[in-house]
């Protein structure tokens, strides 16, 4: 009895608050104008917020209430800003543009698990067990939970390793998001080097795991005439705004972590 009272007041407090709401909303609907939903339509409902709201709703009304730039929406790329500028007056601005790529070649040809893993079929509960079945603490666990939030099909998961086709990637980041390990990132779409590894090993310990992976031994940054690539942690990282695309540092990596695509025109 004594719990009875609470009970029967939340389950009242509940009810109150639950009619209060229904008819707040239909006595002040939300109202959008043609503009915003000519806006709406033109972005690709994601709701990655890449453009820092909430959602495609949210950005397609300050869009044309605040003016906003048209360009914010990075996987609507320049069709949506181009669309936006018209729909809003604003002034036309390019899109910075990007993809994602996995920061790990582990497969298994080259790295192996460090247990048997028998639970639930995902990177997100494998990672709560010791860091994940792989025996590189930040290598790709090959779950493909990744894949499985990708709306474009741009993710599979071949031999263990999560992989990108960057003809088809729109640069949302959800991936990004769900990765437990933190290693897929986004780069320049335009970009043509990247670094296929996170580990965070010293060279000989990440050797013992993976042999794609980086060993800091920092060639690449001794071959770089532009000072865009660095070892930091461990793992090289380029800084794409000094990258020129020249590849020494592909050619010049002894194991091969560093990759090399021509520029994505898609």
């Amino acid at each position: 009895m004594e719990y009875l009272l609470p009970l029967l007041l939340f389950v009242g407090l509940a009810l109150i608050a639950g009619i209060l709401l229904t008819y707040l909303s239909r006595k002040f609907p939300g109202q959008q104008t043609d503009d915003e939903l000519k806006v709406r339509d033109a972005l690709p409902g994601l709701n990655c917020g890449l453009c820092g709201f909430a959602g495609c709703d949210e950005y397609a009304k300050k869009a044309v209430t605040e003016k906003l730039a048209p360009n914010l929406c990075v996987p609507g790329g320049m069709a949506s800003a181009k669309a936006i500028s018209e729909i809003t007056g604003v002034a036309f601005q390019a899109v910075e543009e990007q993809i994602a790529f996995v920061a790990c070649r582990g497969h298994y040809d080259v790295t192996r698990d460090k247990y048997e893993y028998k639970g639930v079929l995902s990177c997100a509960a494998s990672s709560q067990f010791y860091g994940g079945r792989s025996s590189c603490l930040d290598g790709c666990l090959g779950f493909g939970d990744c894949a499985k939030v990708c709306a474009y099909g741009a993710i599979t998961v071949t031999n263990g390793c999560a992989e990108i086709d960057p003809h088809k990637c729109t640069g949302c980041l959800l991936c990004a998001r769900t990765c437990p390990k933190h290693m897929i990132l986004p780069r320049p779409k335009n970009s043509t080097e990247f670094v296929t590894c996170s580990s965070k090993a010293s060279g000989k310990e990440t050797r013992l795991t993976c042999k794609n992976g980086c060993i800091a031994c920092k060639k690449c940054e001794r071959v770089c005439e532009s000072g865009a690539i660095k070892v930091h942690g461990n793992t090289a990282v380029i800084e794409y705004s000094k990258c020129i695309g020249c590849g020494k540092c592909v050619e010049g990596c002894p194991v091969g972590c560093i990759q090399r695509y021509e520029p994505c025109h898609c």
